[in-house]
């Protein structure tokens, strides 16, 4: 990010939100602080938009700032929390939605804007809660933008249908990892060429699909010439387009043009060449006469037969072998996200997991793609652990002896056994105390990913290989 491109607000924005993580003693600057900053600063665009759709800025600063820190620490004057990686992709995006509303500078609405995409923050489900969503707050700012500028923007593709697969990027989704850098350096000669300059990756669709994230990635943060620089990705999502309950052909068209008009210019993202041609010839046909630039993905069995049905289109693209990641490059690419999956679960994922998701992987899945199948027993591993923290057995146990005593108060209170009766109150309301303690501590607990936890989960979905085989 360049915060020099930041203005004084927007700076003050940060300070504030600084000083609100040191204040809480929290360990890091998160976006629940940074929505405290936005607050506190009062004569901002940002304020203006929340105050303009009727959120209680007192009732939310009041919530946030006596929200207790499931890990507050006493943090001395001299102490500077850093920034956690969920604020540093709101200012990565908040770069990003300035340049699209023309603006040189990002501003506290930016930051607004880009705040309200990150939706897995307690911040943004407050926003929510007040009727403040992305959607609306963009409406209103390049509402605002055209009435200043005298002429309309271009205006963002619509979300309903297309998918931007950059977005994951820019939301710190996608790490780089070296394995695929030979492929990503052939996507971008082909890109640059003056024919033929679509490329098809040739592979495993899930593994191709991977390829084509790391190579967003690079086209956003990498070195890359000026003509393919933060050109974003996008697909089309026929479902979304089927409910649109409008002409397909005409949303197509509408759609391309956008695209074509969009600085800089986007890449169009085609999941099978075959099934694309059979839903509508147009994208194919806009690609192949160079109104826009794709990238398609196909098997090898789908590439021949669209090469052998189609033989004009075909001239279009130029094959690019998807390589298969070996145990080294599946677990480079398990230890460049483990982040993502630790932020996305709240666990924590010990070294060894990751050697033994990669092992067990290739024992128990020897005919599917390795990295596919090895981050595939990653994320099934943290699932099962976040789901035990949330239901410990110690926890079911007090709540179903809860429900025992409720019972018998009731039959106590039809009978009028007044002093049994309070004796059983007491009881529930230490009981009841003992629930909310747990709650709250296993709420807040991360618990950690192992070996063990791998070989768990590999042994249950061994045997529900081997009972269906």
């Amino acid at each position: 990010m360049q915060l020099e491109r930041f203005t004084e607000q927007a700076l003050k924005v940060l300070l504030r939100a600084k000083e609100w993580a040191v204040r809480l003693g929290a360990p890091s600057i998160t976006p629940e602080h940074l929505l405290l900053g936005l607050m506190e600063e009062r004569d901002t665009l940002a304020a203006r938009l929340l105050q303009e759709m009727n959120a209680s800025l007192d009732t939310l600063q009041e919530e946030l700032a006596h929200a207790p820190s499931p890990t507050a620490l006493v943090t001395t004057a001299t102490e500077q929390p850093p920034i956690s990686l969920s604020v540093q992709r709101i200012l990565r995006r908040a770069e990003k939605e300035a340049q699209l509303l023309r603006e040189e500078a990002v501003d506290t609405s930016h930051l607004l804007l880009s705040l309200l995409k990150e939706r897995a923050a307690k911040a943004t489900k407050l926003l929510a809660r007040e009727g403040v969503r992305y959607e609306e707050v963009r409406r209103r700012l390049y509402q605002l933008r055209e009435e200043e500028l005298g002429e309309p923007l271009l205006s963002l593709l619509p979300e309903e249908v297309v998918v931007n697969w950059t977005e994951k990027v820019l939301g710190g989704e996608v790490q780089p990892i070296r394995f695929w850098q030979p492929a990503c350096e052939r996507l971008k000669r082909i890109l640059l060429r003056r024919e033929g300059n679509n490329p098809v990756l040739i592979g495993d669709y899930e593994t191709a699909r991977l390829l084509l994230l790391q190579f967003a990635h690079e086209l956003q943060f990498g070195s890359v010439p000026e003509r393919l620089a933060k050109r974003h990705l996008f697909t089309i999502d026929w479902a979304g387009l089927r409910f649109q309950q409008q002409d397909t052909d005409n949303l197509l068209l509408n759609l391309l043009t956008e695209m074509r008009r969009m600085e800089p210019p986007p890449l169009l993202v085609l999941e099978g060449l075959t099934e694309t041609q059979r839903l509508s010839e147009i994208p194919l046909l806009a690609i192949r006469h160079g109104y826009v630039q794709g990238i398609a993905i196909a098997t090898p069995n789908d590439w021949d037969t669209f090469a052998r049905q189609f033989p004009a289109s075909a001239t279009a693209f130029s094959p690019v072998p998807v390589p298969e990641p070996d145990e080294t490059a599946a677990l480079e690419w398990l230890s460049a996200h483990r982040s993502v999956y630790e932020e996305s679960h709240r666990v924590e994922i010990a070294e060894d997991a990751l050697t033994a998701a990669v092992r067990w992987a290739r024992v128990l899945f020897p005919h599917q793609p390795l990295l596919t199948a090895a981050k595939g027993l990653l994320d099934e591993a943290c699932a099962l652990l976040r789901c035990q923290v949330l239901t410990p057995p110690e926890l079911g146990e007090k709540e179903e002896r809860m429900e025992q005593l409720q019972s018998e108060m009731r039959r106590l209170l039809r009978t009028g056994e007044r002093e049994q009766l309070s004796a059983l109150m007491e009881q529930a309301i230490v009981l009841q105390a003992e629930i909310e303690a747990l709650r709250e501590q296993f709420q807040t607990a991360v618990p950690k990913v192992t070996a063990e936890t791998i070989q768990r989960i590999a042994q249950q979905m061994g045997g529900r290989n081997n009972t269906g085989g």
